[in-house]
């Protein structure tokens, strides 16, 4: 009997610890300025200027980076938390603790509770400035273009067209969600295989652009076409 009393409250302290959970995507400019977006349900410090509102982590900071001549620095440490770092166009990597980096136009690192990087910002040419906001205004133009329909609901003879201007991962969650209707969220970030960190920005991104809609708290959350 004892040791079904001692496994019982052992149950009870560990529901919470799995539950929580911390995703944070930081973007640096090329000042050094780090903006959080993320979630978490839990009590976490975060740097001045970073501050939670219903579960939503948002604000800016300068206190992560500094500059020594022409190389960066960036440390941040937060336990439990999964960290997708957003580094500015021209950004060379020097020296990296831990991550994952991947590059997509930009570079991109994916780690786990802490990560130290060093890296350069190299210019970049007046041509290619001059093509990405070409490429940013085609795209504004386009989602002007789709986005002044009268119905909330997107109209799925428009959905393909309106996919075509949007990143791969998030054409692959609007596919699936093509499929499934309504799903967890949970269950559509294994479905899609894209780390927790990069899935929420995603999702965040496709909401304020009023294609999907989130139902929900925490791992109950539903995700469906809006």
């Amino acid at each position: 009997m004892k040791k079904i009393i001692t496994l019982l409250i052992f149950l009870t302290l560990l529901v919470p610890a799995i539950s929580a959970y911390t995703y944070l995507n930081i973007y640096i400019d090329e000042t050094g300025t780090a903006l959080f977006l993320g979630e978490t349900n839990e009590q976490i410090i975060l740097p001045n200027g970073i501050e939670i509102q219903d579960q939503i982590i948002k604000g800016k900071t300068n206190s992560l980076t500094n500059k020594q001549g022409e190389i960066w620095e960036f440390n941040y440490e937060l336990a439990g938390a999964e960290i997708n770092l957003i580094m500015p166009e021209g950004t060379v990597i020097k020296e990296i603790s831990q991550g994952e980096i991947s590059s997509n136009g930009h570079i991109e690192i994916y780690t786990q509770e802490s990560i130290q990087l060093k890296y350069t910002i190299e210019p970049t040419t007046n041509k290619n400035y001059l093509f990405y906001l070409l490429g940013l205004l085609i795209i504004f133009v386009v989602l002007i273009y789709f986005f002044k329909i009268k119905s909330k609901k997107v109209n799925p003879k428009n959905l393909e067209s309106i996919k075509k201007t949007l990143h791969k991962r998030q054409q692959e969650i609007l596919s699936q969600l093509e499929k499934t209707k309504e799903i967890k969220h949970t269950q559509l970030r294994k479905l899609v295989n894209i780390p927790k960190a990069s899935f929420t920005r995603h999702i965040q991104e496709l909401e304020k652009k009023g294609l999907i809609k989130r139902i929900g708290d925490g791992k109950n959350k539903l995700i469906k076409l809006k």
